[in-house]
């Protein structure tokens, strides 16, 4: 007979550790269902965050739970670029947690360290305050600029500038060096003037110009001059911030004459242009919207289930297809129906959601009898 099924003290220790391991293995249990149900506060291992904003809580950790969600604004630093080596710790959301009055029993806090990628913000464009080592003939009032000018080399040189830039010479605003003023002074009475702008004009805020004079037949100056140039043209000028990926709404912007240098990305000038566009990093209040700035997300994807409306002069139907390819809203793609191989041109028009008009199906039938159109679509 076995010793330890008689032995009564031996059954009754191995009954309590055997009671010993239940209510272990309940207490863990009980623990992970905590934890798991509780507010919880996750550091991720990276985030992208603007440079120049104030860091906060929600830019760096995952919240679970309506308290943790509550501290999304708590502030962790003025600007991520004060941080060192650009990374966030444990320790440091602890402190500002403290700092805060927030009770830490009532959080759960995991994760190690968030490192930072910075996104440096887009330059806000704004009226000068006053032109920079400029002479006196050169004003920010373009108006006055102009009035003096008539009759000079300077004239001559706005003129040339405004054509180049396809403005009126009153949306020119110039500064030369002083040391150009005595020159560019000198009346047209009695010269020919010839000005040819340098052929990068386009895409510098600073224009480089070989300036000619001459009296009767004879040459009597060339002179290359330097001049930064800021023209006054229509924008959109965002009223509110905007954060990444988010829509901008018409009531967000104004639309204002800005004294803006030349070249970069092209402005946004109407509201149109803002139709189903989004910012691609945080915009705020002040910031003159350029073409760079936004992008319109993809409403239709290659292969993807898409609601057809058809849209015919005395008919309208609504089916159901495929696209074969991707498409942003207003792009005409090649969609067919559903147990169909033919193929129709239709335009995006929202999310999984095409549009087929009379002059669509017109250029898909032009398109599939075109002798050179040898392209393949497939799903």
């Amino acid at each position: 007979m076995n010793r330890a099924a008689s032995d009564p003290l031996v059954s009754r220790c191995a009954a309590d550790q055997l009671l010993r391991s239940v209510l272990t293995a309940c207490a863990a249990t009980l623990l992970a269902v905590s934890t798991a149900t509780a507010d919880a506060i996750r550091l991720l291992p990276a985030a992208r965050v603007q440079a120049g904003s104030p860091l906060r809580l929600g830019d760096v950790a995952k919240l679970q739970g309506p308290a943790a969600q509550a501290l999304a604004a708590l502030q962790l630093a003025a600007d991520p670029r004060t941080l060192e080596d650009r990374v966030v710790t444990l320790e440091q959301v602890r402190s500002a947690l403290e700092q805060a009055g927030v009770a830490r029993s009532a959080l759960a806090l995991t994760g190690g360290t968030c490192q930072l990628r910075l996104v440096m913000p887009h330059r806000q464009e704004a009226p000068p305050t006053g032109p920079r080592d400029a002479p006196a003939l050169v004003r920010d009032d373009a108006s006055s600029l102009l009035a003096q000018a008539r009759g000079t080399i300077l004239q001559r040189v706005l003129e040339t500038l405004a054509r180049a830039y396809a403005v009126e010479p009153a949306d020119v605003r110039l500064r030369f060096s002083p040391r150009d003023e005595a020159f560019l002074t000198l009346p047209l009475t009695g010269r020919r003037v010839e000005v040819e702008p340098a052929a990068t004009l386009s895409r510098s805020a600073r224009a480089s110009l070989t300036i000619w004079t001459y009296e009767g037949a004879q040459l009597q100056e060339r002179r290359t001059i330097v001049a930064d140039v800021e023209l006054r043209r229509p924008a959109l000028v965002l009223t509110q911030s905007v954060p990444r990926r988010a829509l901008i709404p018409p009531q967000a912007v104004r639309l204002e004459r800005r004294w803006l240098a030349p070249g970069g990305a092209p402005l946004v000038q109407s509201l149109e242009a803002l139709s189903g566009a989004v910012a691609r990093s945080r915009l705020d209040a002040g910031t003159v919207l350029r073409q760079s700035m936004l992008e319109t997300p993809l409403l239709v994807r290659k292969g993807e289930r898409v609601a057809v409306h058809y849209l015919g002069r005395a008919l309208s139907l609504k089916l159901h297809g495929r696209s074969l390819a991707p498409g942003r809203k207003g792009d005409v793609i090649p969609c067919r129906l559903e147990r169909s191989d033919a193929v129709f041109l239709a335009r995006v028009d929202g999310k999984a959601r095409v549009v087929v008009t009379p002059d669509l199906d017109r250029a898909a039938d032009d398109r599939s009898h075109s002798p050179n159109d040898t392209q393949e679509h497939t799903p």
